[in-house]
């Protein structure tokens, strides 16, 4: 054993946490409005971001080395 018995108990302070300021950038904040304003939450609007310029690098490269995927 580590040195505690079985009978020992180990108390444990619970000390509050501190809140931390979210620093939110004034564009940010605008942007999320604009969005909110077209019937999106933000996330949704990022992940559709996200997905559409992947899809533009992936026709990029495809147009690109079309002769590789094709041999």
């Amino acid at each position: 054993m580590r040195g505690n018995s079985m009978d020992e108990t180990v108390e444990q302070v619970n000390k509050p946490k501190r809140q931390r300021k979210k620093k939110v950038d004034p564009f940010i904040e605008m942007t999320d409005k604009i969005i909110q304003k077209k019937g999106l939450t933000p996330r949704e609007f990022d992940q559709t971001a996200i997905r559409k310029e992947r899809q533009k690098l992936y026709d990029e490269f495809v147009k690109e080395n079309i002769g590789l995927l094709l041999d």
